[in-house]
């Protein structure tokens, strides 16, 4: 596994420095100009020197590696990925849009990584609501849209919010 890990953070190495400061849209499928399937990329993060994020779009995933080469994790992130900083501690948070689920049952959920706290957050509610993140005027937003709405998801139709982590939960919280 470490061979694996290790070739892969070598075969790709990072194309970008970025400081995050506010947001920062690392990928966005609806804006992706290609076959997201064929995406990959790799960049290292200021806030974090020592780590290698790895996007895989025929994975829909981001892989996080060690300058070792070991991964420390990954994250689902199908339809989008961005990062800002959600808790206020100065680093960013990777969070993520994608689905899971088969046929009639699917959900689609927004997924937040607290890098440097390692923490995981989830916001779904399977049977009721979608949410996706976008982006507006420099800022993250949530849709919230209920699950058996005839409107795309990424048509902003359903409740307007922003992300907030209240403890060990991820909350909407309805904006006008």
């Amino acid at each position: 596994m470490f061979d694996y890990a290790a070739s892969m953070v070598k075969s790709h190495q990072p194309s970008e420095h970025i400081n995050v400061n506010g947001l920062w849209c690392w990928y966005d499928s609806a804006a992706y100009d290609g076959n997201p399937r064929d995406k990959t990329d790799s960049i290292f993060i200021n806030q974090f020197p020592d780590l290698v994020f790895s996007f895989h779009g025929k994975t829909n995933s981001v892989a996080v590696y060690n300058i070792n080469g070991n991964m420390i994790g990954n994250a689902a992130a199908q339809f989008n990925v961005y990062f800002t900083d959600l808790n206020g501690d100065g680093y960013p948070e990777l969070c993520s849009t994608y689905d899971w689920g088969l046929n009639s049952m699917i959900v689609i959920e927004v997924g937040v990584w607290d890098i440097h706290n390692n923490k995981h957050y989830s916001l779904a509610s399977p049977d009721e609501y979608n949410y996706y993140l976008y982006e507006e005027n420099g800022e993250l937003f949530v849709n919230k849209e209920w699950a058996y709405s005839d409107w795309s998801i990424t048509s902003k139709h359903g409740e307007k919010g922003r992300l907030r982590i209240n403890g060990d939960k991820l909350e909407f919280v309805a904006v006008s």
